[in-house]
């Protein structure tokens, strides 16, 4: 007699279980908000509500992670599907519910389900939140690597106006220009008020590997990058929402500014107010910055002179090529000005 042979349950990848526990972050914060409306029994008890939906996503999060590194390994439980919806997962990990009087419920540490699957998804929840240490850092790392990764590649494919990052040959020739200009000292506090993909402050961190750095950024998909490469990034505008007594002073200022409308002379002028005495700014601008005697041109021109700022030309399709994560044909030369002690 003939027998039938069992197909083999597809597992889902693990970049696929990432990007769904990715996909719960907003939400969860969203959940987790801060009650900010005066305080009722009613509300009270919405709150607790949603602060007890946003644990429970939560841990389908931790889930959806433990899941994925089992299956890297494996190890995942032959009774667990994964390619359940999230709703039939986060049934499989409910805790249980103990009424504490006026309306309210809290959850306990006891699970509510007992089926085999039900059990297999909590024994592999449980193992994922008490795990060592160091597994724990590693794998933390990797999930940001890879959420690092995804960002960079949508972002190519998204056209934001005026973003041009900086090519690395071009950041690295900015850094070694500035470092001319610092004259043997070692700064210890680095700005970048437009930092894009921060490829000028990680040329920086080549030279000088101690800097402390501060990331501006008014995109905040760019912030978000900046911040899993380890930065510290904040998504603001600089002209509009930044100033040197909030953000303090600094020994090294990098740019590479936007240029419409002659914004990079603008961008360039305001940010030399957060040099430090002795301190060096170093600017990639578009060649006709300074050019027009009229305007923030004329206006940019004269900075130069008062600063004694230092011009480097740069050859043609400094923005094309491999390098270039947007390509522009734009023409470009980098300033330097060194702030007197």
């Amino acid at each position: 007699m003939a027998t039938t042979k069992t197909k083999p349950k597809q597992l889902p990848t693990p970049a696929k279980l990432r990007e769904r526990a990715a996909a719960l972050v907003p939400k969860i914060a969203y959940l987790r908000r801060p009650l900010t409306s005066a305080w009722t029994a009613k509300r009270g008890r919405e709150y607790d509500q949603r602060i007890a939906e946003g644990h429970r996503l939560s841990e389908l999060q931790e889930l959806l992670y433990a899941a994925a590194h089992a299956i890297e390994r494996n190890e995942l439980p032959e009774l667990l599907d994964m390619r359940q919806k999230n709703d039939e997962l986060v049934l499989m990990i409910a805790r249980q519910r103990e009424n504490v009087g006026g309306g309210r419920y809290v959850e306990t540490k006891e699970f509510s389900r007992h089926t085999p699957e039900a059990k297999a998804a909590q024994q592999l929840l449980t193992a994922w939140q008490t795990r060592d240490p160091e597994a724990v850092a590693a794998q933390a790392a990797k999930e940001k690597q890879e959420q690092l990764e995804t960002k960079m590649r949508e972002l190519r494919t998204t056209r934001i106006p005026g973003f041009f990052p900086t090519p690395e040959p071009l950041a690295i020739r900015l850094v070694e220009y500035a470092c001319g200009a610092v004259r043997g000292r070692r700064p210890t506090r680095l700005l970048e008020p437009s930092a894009g993909l921060g490829a000028l402050v990680h040329a920086a961190r080549q030279e000088f590997p101690e800097l402390d750095v501060v990331c501006i950024e008014s995109n905040l998909r760019c912030a978000e990058i900046l911040s899993l490469q380890g930065y510290n990034a904040t998504a603001a505008d600089f002209l509009e929402d930044c100033t040197p007594e909030e953000l303090g002073l600094f020994d090294l200022v990098l740019m590479n500014p936007p240029f419409e409308h002659m914004a990079d002379c603008t961008h360039v002028m305001v940010a030399w107010d957060y040099v430090a005495p002795g301190g060096v700014l170093a600017a990639i601008v578009s060649n006709m910055a300074g050019i027009n005697p009229r305007g923030q041109s004329g206006q940019f021109n004269l900075w130069m002179d008062r600063v004694e700022a230092e011009v480097f030309e740069i050859e043609d399709g400094a923005f094309e090529g491999a390098q270039a994560f947007h390509s522009t044909g734009v023409k470009v030369k980098i300033v330097v000005a060194r702030k007197s002690m």
